[in-house]
């Protein structure tokens, strides 16, 4: 038996269908079709029998390729960094170390919420951080800031 490949499988699949049309004319055509097409590609419906047969028994409207779940998978990875970034997820590190440039980026995007003396303060935390960590004073602070804009307080995964 001739191997089928997903394109055959689908042509087959769709003339199969048809077999359940409630029109005679359908029904004859697809048998007609069907034969065509397993001649074509040297199957028999004998062939077809057996592979019925020998599949484990499971109706599966739908199977995944590798490539499909490549775009479900990116898709996911795309949709779980735009919800981190509306999150803050990404501020906390793993085992809760805080990201100081994030967390104050984070801040300053969302800054237009805040005191004038809240919004200087982050700007300035946001050079700052680039290139040292905030003392213990300025850390509660933009902590408190950042929770205060809806930061949650979770380590990025």
């Amino acid at each position: 038996m001739t191997a089928i490949n997903e394109d055959l499988a689908s042509k087959i699949a769709s003339l199969f269908r048809m077999l359940g049309s409630n029109f005679e004319g359908e029904r004859t055509n697809a048998v007609s079709r069907l034969h065509n097409l397993l001649c074509k590609n040297n199957i028999s419906f004998n062939d077809l029998a057996i592979l019925i047969e020998n599949h484990r028994g499971e109706i599966e409207e739908l199977k995944y390729s590798d490539a499909d779940a490549a775009v479900i998978y990116q898709k996911g990875v795309e949709k779980g960094r735009a919800q981190a970034r509306e999150s803050g997820d990404g501020a906390f590190g793993v085992g809760g170390a805080p990201q100081w440039v994030k967390m104050a980026l984070w801040c300053q995007e969302r800054s237009t919420r805040l005191r004038p003396s809240e919004q200087q303060f982050i700007d300035d935390m946001a050079g700052r951080t680039q290139f040292r960590e905030p003392t213990p004073k300025q850390a509660q602070w933009l902590i408190s800031i950042f929770l205060k804009l809806g930061g949650k307080r979770e380590a990025s995964i």
